[in-house]
């Protein structure tokens, strides 16, 4: 998790109890485009500005399974 730390894609997932939880789902991830969301998901930190996260993205690219 190079630029967002943990990736989440839903912040109030039901469990059994009743409580919620935190999840990650690839697929779901996989279905949101970034660009018409505002470069937004659940429990990302707001410090980053559009401009700065296309960025940061640009910036990883280049940045292969083997140099991360």
């Amino acid at each position: 998790m190079t630029v967002f730390d943990w990736t989440r894609t839903r912040i109030d997932l039901p469990m059994p109890d009743g409580s919620t939880t935190l999840s990650y789902d690839h697929d779901e991830l996989s279905r949101i485009n970034l660009s018409c969301v505002g470069k937004s998901l659940p429990a990302w930190a707001t410090s980053y500005s559009a401009r700065q996260i296309d960025e940061l993205f640009d910036a990883y690219t280049q940045v292969d399974e083997e140099r991360l």
